[in-house]
């Protein structure tokens, strides 16, 4: 485990990151006419895509994933997509992400290694060193 010098003084930041998964599920394992229209309609990106090329583009999964959005921007595309008749599935992505924050020097800690990272962080926990909420 990395040493981490106890004279400085740290505290462990926390974030709370919401983010959810939005997916579109089609009525078959390619999308139909009317549900690329509507997909064309729901993002702006894909209005300037040809419709054989977003065909092409969705496969033959049944289902295309669009992405993290955080929970209103979900909650808004979910009405979006309901009234233009896509069937939507939200999934909750959110994770919190802890790391030493190193208060003397006023540097983050940046340990690239999940095991690691939680390693210090609890020996740093375990030392009594403070938590701090960060907004994510």
């Amino acid at each position: 485990m990395i040493e981490w010098d106890r004279t400085h003084d740290f505290e462990i930041h926390r974030v709370f990151v919401e983010q959810t998964e939005a997916t579109v599920h089609f009525a078959a394992n390619t999308p139909s006419i009317a549900e690329i229209v509507a997909m064309r309609q729901l993002v702006p990106h894909y209005s300037t895509m040809p419709p054989a090329t977003l065909r092409e583009f969705f496969g033959e999964s049944g289902w295309h994933t669009l992405g993290e959005m955080n929970g209103y921007e979900v909650r808004v595309f979910e009405r979006k997509a309901s009234k233009l008749g896509l069937h939507v599935t939200i999934k909750n992505t959110s994770y919190v992400h802890s790391y030493p924050f190193d208060k003397t020097t006023g540097r983050s800690w940046i340990i690239e290694d999940p095991d690691e990272l939680i390693a210090v962080v609890e020996s740093m926990i375990a030392a009594g060193i403070p938590i701090s909420i960060i907004e994510g």
